[in-house]
């Protein structure tokens, strides 16, 4: 390389390194990536005494160019040479770093220190991926889990509105980054702080996808390292958990509140997670139903049955419309029906069988009228395999009996419906025809939708939508 193999004076060498960081800045996204990896180059086979000597040189430039540049294999590479000289300086001059970073991520809040907040949460998660002996120092540790429990609170109590607009989502999304790396590290004192793990419990619920998905990554690493069924065990390194009564509850509702999202926001990454965090703690509410709610009802002698509210509200969230979102809870159903005990399944079994009773039934309706789709059919064909599943871990008497149960209210409810409205007809017939109008108009969209998606697939000509 010519900067270290030509010899050089100390004032040419700077004039080269700071031509290279002035190119950083280039006006066209090619030159940028041109530039910013001949400094990663450059600084990854520079001398550590002259990487020390020029760390900070480029340092605050890339900094900058962090918060300003707009394309996303720019930031990438940006992050990579940021890393690079994270990795290789020494630690008096990574602290000096880390002193400029904390200055800004406890900025006071308008946009231009958002936007620094958000780039100083970014740099501590490259420091977990590149020089975690440096995080796990006591005082950097403890000073941390403090500025992170402040900001991710206040971030949490930031009105749903507020949060999705000028991408402020995002110093949130970082923080979460940075607390996720720390659990895989195992570093005690992020993962002991009990104060950050409601924090992230309460971010499941947050409105924007990304947030929810870093926080279940989150909540299921680190729960699914727990044995459910030793929880209060001296042996546990993780008891500080179970200490709060009710964590597991609120746990379990937000995990709910994410499957019960629309059908756009539904994925496979998100239905394995879910039916893993849900799996374990359905087993951590069969052995210590005492934890899952505030003491108030823990002494009780109307106890609330933690399981029995799981099993109501999977079967709730299943019973609407929407495929990805019932698969979701049936598989979780079939998972129960591997790791419960049969006397959880059977006495729960009508509550199991409701949604999958609709969903087969919505199935045949559809398969009647000849519009049925293969996803249908792998449906229905999935939620057979799932009752048969459950038939053998019950037995089959016990199951035609709640299957019986289970078909007989669903008619009993569609005959009730059917008087209601005939009986609206009579008394409220204004009432009564906007209902038909309305109706009416949802079979003229759901028919025109179906058409375009024919039409998207060749299977009719165009002259039908027109």
């Amino acid at each position: 390389m010519f900067l270290l193999s030509y010899p050089l004076s100390v004032k040419r060498r700077s004039q080269h390194l700071h031509q290279i960081v002035a190119n950083i800045k280039y006006q066209y996204e090619s030159g940028r990536i041109s530039a910013l990896e001949l400094m990663s180059d450059v600084l990854r086979k520079f001398p550590i005494n002259l990487l020390e000597e020029h760390s900070q040189l480029c340092f605050l430039p890339l900094v900058v160019q962090l918060v300003n540049d707009d394309s996303k294999k720019c930031k990438e590479l940006i992050s990579t040479t940021i890393g690079i000289i994270i990795n290789r300086v020494s630690t008096e001059r990574l602290k000096s770093f880390y002193d400029f970073i904390t200055k800004w991520f406890g900025g006071v809040e308008s946009l231009d220190n958002l936007a620094l907040q958000r780039v100083a949460a970014q740099l501590i998660g490259l420091m977990f991926d590149f020089r975690v002996d440096f995080i796990e120092k006591k005082e950097i540790s403890r000073t941390l889990v403090d500025s992170m429990t402040c900001k991710i609170g206040r971030e949490v109590a930031v009105n749903s509105s507020v949060i999705l607009k000028d991408e402020r989502w995002q110093i949130l999304y970082f923080c979460l980054v940075c607390f996720e790396k720390a659990n895989v590290a195992n570093l005690k004192y992020f993962v002991d702080s009990l104060s950050l793990w409601a924090l992230v419990i309460k971010s499941l619920i947050n409105p924007h996808p990304w947030i929810q998905q870093v926080a279940l990554r989150t909540v299921t690493v680190f729960l699914t390292h727990l044995e459910p069924t030793d929880l209060l065990s001296s042996d546990n390194p993780h008891l500080f958990f179970v200490k709060r009564k009710g964590l597991l509850y609120e746990v379990a509702r937000n995990v709910c509140h994410q499957i019960n999202s629309n059908e756009q926001e539904q994925n496979l990454n998100l239905s394995i997670s879910v039916t893993k965090i849900l799996s374990w703690l359905v087993q951590a509410m069969d052995n210590f139903p005492e934890l899952c709610y505030e003491d108030e009802f823990a002494d009780s002698k109307d106890q609330k049955d933690p399981i029995l509210w799981l099993f109501k509200r999977l079967s709730n969230i299943a019973k609407s419309k929407g495929l990805q979102r019932r698969e979701s809870v049936f598989k979780c159903f079939a998972a129960f029906s591997t790791i419960c005990r049969s006397e959880i399944l059977t006495k729960h079994l009508t509550l199991i069988l409701e949604p999958m009773h609709r969903a087969l039934t919505e199935g045949e309706n559809e398969d009647s009228s000849k519009r049925k789709k293969k996803a249908d059919i792998d449906h229905c064909d999935f939620i057979k395999e799932v009752m048969e599943l459950l038939e053998n871990r019950c037995g089959t008497e016990k199951f035609i009996c709640a299957y019986s149960i289970v078909k007989i209210q669903a008619s009993e409810k569609r005959d009730r419906r059917k008087q209601e409205i005939n009986a609206e007809a009579v008394a409220d017939p204004q009432r009564a025809a906007a209902r038909k109008i309305k109706k009416h108009e949802g079979d003229k969209r759901r028919k025109r939708r179906r058409m375009k998606e024919n039409l998207d697939r060749g299977t009719i000509k165009r002259r039908a939508m027109e």
